[in-house]
Formats: C-alpha cells, sequence, structure tokens
C-alpha cells in the first residue's frame, strides 16, 4: 500500500511533467498519427522472402556492370529472381536467372523531367518524420528525453488511482489509462528502447563525415559479408555517403541491417533493436500495424487532453474559491452599518 504522502508526490511529478512536456508530446503524437497512416495507406501485409538469393549470379551480374560504370547500391526481388542495379545515376532491371537487362516499364508514380530522368513523388512523410525523429531542427536529446518521461508516466498512472468510471474528465482519464494500458505502452515503451544509448548503433559508422579513404565496391562488400552474413537472404546492398556499404537482409521475421567496412561488418541494433524499430514504424504487420499505431496515438492524445484538462479545471476552481475567499475576507472588514 502507498503511503498518501508519497502518492501525493507522485501525482505531482505526474502532473507537472506532463505539462511542461505538453508541447513536445503534441509535436509527437501529431505526427505520429501521421506516419501511422503509411502502412495503412501501403495496405498489403509486408511480404516474407520466398526463394533465397543465388550469391554466385548476382556477383557475376555485378562484375559485369561494374565494367561499365560504378555499380552504388542492388536492391532484390522477395522471390529472388531479378535484382535493380543502380549504375551511376541509372537503374537497370536484371534478370538473375538469365543475367539480361529487363526493360524498365513506365510507372505511374513518378513525373517526367524535360531534362534527365523520371522525378520520384514528393514524399508526404518526410517533414512529420523529421518533426517525430528530431523535432526537425536536430532536438533529437529533446525527444529522447520526452520518450523516456512518456514511457515513466503511463506505467505510473495506474499506480495513483484505482479504476473507477467518473463521468467527468479525470475519470476518463484514470478509466482509460487502466483499461487501454498495453495499447497505451507499447509506443513509448517501443520509442524508449530506440533512443536507449547503450542499444544505439556505432554513430561513427553512419557519419557522413567520417569518410574512407577508398571507398568499398559493392562487389568487395559482398564478398566481405559473405564470411559473416547468410547473403541468401539479402534485401538490398547500398553505398553510403561515407564510403561503407549498407547491408540489409529479410529473415522469417526479422530484418536486420549490417555496415560494411574493409576491415568488418557491424550488425546496427540487436535483436531487441530491430524488433521494436519494426514496431513502432508499423513494419511488422502490415495496414493492421498502421492502425493499431493510430488508435495508440490517440489513445495517448486523449490522455494527454483528460489529463490537461482536468489540471485547468482544477485550477479554475481553485482561483474561483480564493476570490470568494478575499471577498468575504473584505466584507467582515467593513463597518456593521455598511455590509450589504
Amino acid at each position: 500500500m502507498m503511503r498518501p504522502q508519497t502518492r501525493a508526490r507522485l501525482i505531482t511529478l505526474h502532473r507537472w511533467t506532463a505539462i511542461v512536456l505538453l508541447p513536445i508530446y503534441v509535436a509527437l503524437l501529431v505526427t505520429g498519427a501521421w506516419l501511422a497512416l503509411k502502412p495503412i495507406s501501403d495496405g498489403a501485409p509486408p511480404k516474407r522472402r520466398s526463394a533465397r538469393v543465388p550469391v554466385e549470379a548476382l556477383t557475376a551480374v555485378l562484375a559485369r556492370l561494374q565494367a561499365e560504370g560504378d555499380v552504388k547500391g542492388v536492391s532484390l526481388a522477395l522471390d529472388a529472381s531479378t535484382a535493380t542495379v543502380t549504375v551511376g545515376q541509372e537503374r537497370r532491371n536484371v534478370s538473375l536467372e538469365t543475367g539480361a537487362v529487363i526493360p524498365s516499364p513506365t510507372s505511374a508514380s513518378t513525373r517526367s523531367s524535360p531534362n534527365g530522368p523520371p522525378v520520384p513523388p514528393v514524399d508526404k512523410y518526410a517533414i512529420p518524420r523529421a518533426i517525430h525523429i528530431r523535432l526537425w531542427f536536430g532536438a533529437g536529446v529533446v525527444v529522447a528525453v520526452a520518450t523516456v518521461a512518456m514511457l515513466m508516466l503511463v506505467v505510473l498512472g495506474p499506480f495513483l488511482s484505482p479504476p473507477r468510471y467518473r463521468n467527468t474528465a479525470l475519470g476518463w482519464h484514470t478509466t482509460a489509462g487502466w483499461f487501454l494500458f498495453p495499447l497505451m505502452l507499447f509506443l513509448p515503451l517501443t520509442g524508449a528502447i530506440l533512443v536507449a544509448p547503450f542499444l544505439q548503433p556505432k554513430r561513427e559508422l553512419l557519419a557522413p563525415t567520417n569518410r574512407l579513404s577508398q571507398p568499398v565496391s559493392v562487389a568487395e562488400g559482398l564478398a566481405i559479408a559473405s564470411k559473416s552474413i547468410d547473403l541468401g537472404e539479402l534485401r538490398s546492398i547500398q553505398q553510403m555517403p561515407n564510403g561503407r556499404l549498407m547491408i540489409q537482409t529479410q529473415g522469417t521475421m526479422l530484418t536486420r541491417l549490417y555496415v560494411v567496412s574493409p576491415e568488418a561488418v557491424e550488425a546496427i541494433g540487436g535483436t531487441l533493436f530491430t524488433a521494436a524499430t519494426m514496431v513502432h514504424k508499423g513494419a511488422w504487420l502490415g495496414a493492421w500495424s498502421g492502425v493499431v499505431n493510430l488508435l495508440g496515438a490517440v489513445g495517448l492524445t486523449g490522455l494527454l487532453s483528460t489529463g490537461t484538462w482536468s489540471w485547468v479545471r482544477r485550477l479554475r476552481l481553485r482561483r474561483r474559491r480564493r476570490s470568494v475567499a478575499v471577498g468575504k475576507g473584505s466584507e467582515t472588514l467593513l463597518p456593521e452599518g455598511t455590509r450589504a
């Protein structure tokens, strides 16, 4: 049983943490709800790999295309029958069975450019994503602190009040916090995992300024990665601005990322970090994961709204009582004959 003094202090901490971080939470929840629409609009659940990548055939294709230009990246189909290879500024679809280049159909999702290749459509999630991750102006540390604080608020909530329904803002706040606790918990929990310093990937491997004197070619990267990664699950490989390579593999359940340097292959995050990334981004159950994320964002917004409104009403009531008390006090100071 929690002591009344401890409970009162925790309620004060709960209330003022939410009030101080209110503008940041509004930005995170609004942009999070917008980003949750992406898996919903994409519709179909994520497809799983249906065949292993023929590594020898892929290596032969890359060796042939490397002679024609600088190969900067490869993206493989889930059935491992074709690969999209970026050679310079040009993308080529290549059959891994025959090695022949497949003509690319004109995509309706691109806009034609009179001076060059088709221009991809504008990413309507780019700005909300930048705000959600770093508040647009590089405040990633602030987002990290607010995320951990939100997790604390959600976990602490059920200990502060029993689940009893009252048709007030505080009653709705308490009831929703109790009965929707799992839904309210998973977004701040996965977010806190993503910002935890001890789970973060090595930033020096990703920093654009930490350039290699000699960039690793895609063919060299495959040879280096083959010693420690199952390339049969290869999904894509891209050259990074710092000269290293980013490799993505897709297994039965998880998608993993690796950075390839001349001396080593480093995994970006462990299993916990990878799983939290997929859940938080809504990449684990297709459209349904987007619906769950959207409901979680709406639920957290409801908790924030009812909690704030309850505090505002209490503040107004306290001021009203204070003004009434001041009025009665001034009335007692009047001479007996001048009172109403």
